[in-house]
């Protein structure tokens, strides 16, 4: 029963971050974000997690009511994340392979 509550709970969690990531990524990436050129502005849309929390990552947990330890004991200490129009990519670890 607990554990059937605490998957209830983490699953809610991660709909409500889904949701706050994409709202706040929109503002965020407001003048960075070009569909004609998908290659223009990553650099920017760039999110990593290197034993630090990206603010932006941050912001959005704090928005759903996550603490900065729950936050780094769903996510990898270190995960690199590319936000680019029609795709998003990711990197778990320095030397870890990029995945879509």
């Amino acid at each position: 029963m607990i554990t059937k509550r605490f998957y209830r709970e983490k699953e809610q969690q991660k709909k409500k971050h889904q949701a706050s990531q994409t709202w706040d990524g929109d503002n965020h990436y407001q003048h960075h974000w070009f569909p004609n050129a998908p290659c223009r502005g990553s650099g920017y849309r760039c999110i990593r997690i290197n034993h630090k929390m990206d603010p932006l990552i941050g912001k959005a947990a704090c928005t759903i009511g996550l603490t900065k330890e729950q936050l780094f004991s769903l996510l990898p200490s270190e995960l690199t994340m590319w936000i680019d129009p029609y795709e998003v990519s990711y990197r778990i670890g320095e030397d870890g392979s990029i995945c879509v």
